[in-house]
């Protein structure tokens, strides 16, 4: 089996709670700042607001090879996908040699998402994704996090990070959980 065989599919990932991620997305759209370099996660619900994005003479980059072949469609964009050992389950690049790739960029903004929000921390499903993300992180002047509110009742293995080392947590409505006391800035 696969290692990470908790990830899942993402044709099944952009079909689940689509109408939730598209209300993010929107939600999200007018906070987006300036930007020449992005960086995608191989999330769907973030690939639903890059879509959005005028990214003409910006420079993408992704590990998402679902995310590369629907934005090379868009005029006078920069794309670079990032290598690596692709799960078929996934159809993205993970793994040692893809953070590597990564930690050679940049970026004025990341869009990302996770697998679960538990306690103010994300999570994700294999240590591969939490590694990448922690690369990304990293290497971000802005981070925005998107995420349809189903996450903040999932429960996932590997913690990433605190919710506010992201400078923007957007979600389709207000979560149940109360983050009132976090210094976290939250658009839903």
């Amino acid at each position: 089996l696969p290692q990470n065989t908790e990830e899942i599919s993402i044709f099944f990932r952009m079909e689940k709670n689509a109408d939730e991620k598209q209300r993010a997305a929107t939600k999200a759209l007018n906070h987006v700042p300036p930007f020449k370099t992005l960086f995608i996660d191989s999330s769907s619900t973030a690939l639903a607001l890059a879509q959005r994005l005028d990214l003409a003479f910006k420079t993408v980059v992704t590990n998402n090879l679902q995310a590369a072949l629907l934005l090379a469609q868009k005029p006078n964009i920069n794309l670079i996908i990032l290598g690596g050992a692709v799960q078929n389950n996934t159809n993205c690049a993970l793994g040692s040699w893809t953070v590597r790739q990564l930690n050679d960029f940049t970026f004025d903004l990341m869009i990302a998402s996770c697998a679960a929000i538990a306690d103010s921390y994300t999570y994700e499903r294999s240590v591969e994704q939490k590694e990448l993300k922690l690369a990304a992180l990293n290497n971000c002047r802005y981070k925005i996090l998107i995420v349809d509110h189903t996450k903040f009742e999932a429960q996932t293995t590997y913690k990433v990070c605190r919710l506010d080392e992201y400078d923007l947590v957007v979600t389709d409505k207000k979560p149940e959980v109360d983050l009132s006391s976090e210094k976290i800035k939250l658009i839903f």
